[in-house]
């Protein structure tokens, strides 16, 4: 092989390399996209959840209510525990949830952009399909982000 033929091969491999290099590049800023804006979803859903929990645990109640309601399911169904609890621990109860259930949505959120693990994924899974008919009969509002995820993970388990 003369000179100009070596020239034109590595002058094809060094560009293939620049071609590999942008598309890697390409890959880490959407990586670096991604964790961002899953932090910044992270970061309103904890900061969403502990407002309603400092009101909910800020009541010298809530402990007994929470168990009254545990208990009340056991004995009766959700529907029949909904029914028994007074309003104020039907707000203390509904608040416990509505905390829940914003945890519950980041993580389906992180799953998603590809940073749970499918183990704890689907540990959450099992979770959800256990609340979410405690939260259709307290009336906690499952966000729009999730609404259709949580709904056939449900009814996965039907």
């Amino acid at each position: 092989m003369n000179k100009i033929k070596i020239n034109e091969w590595l002058t094809l491999v060094a560009n293939f390399g620049v071609l590999v290099g942008i598309f890697f590049l390409a890959y880490e800023i959407n990586l670096s996209r991604t964790v961002a804006l899953a932090e910044i979803y992270q970061g309103r859903a904890h900061t969403r959840s502990e407002a309603g929990l400092q009101i909910v645990l800020s009541s010298g109640k809530f402990v007994e209510a929470d168990l009254k309601f545990r208990e009340l399911i056991k004995k009766h169904g959700v529907a029949s525990a909904v029914a028994q609890l007074t309003p104020k621990e039907l707000y203390l109860v509904r608040g416990w949830h509505a905390s829940l259930m914003i945890r519950f949505d980041n993580v389906a959120f992180q799953y998603q952009q590809g940073l749970i693990p499918d183990a704890y994924y689907e540990s959450t899974k099992r979770g959800l399909r256990r609340f979410m008919p405690i939260w259709r009969e307290l009336g906690v509002e499952i966000p729009d982000t999730s609404r259709e995820l949580f709904e056939s993970i449900a009814k996965e388990g039907s």
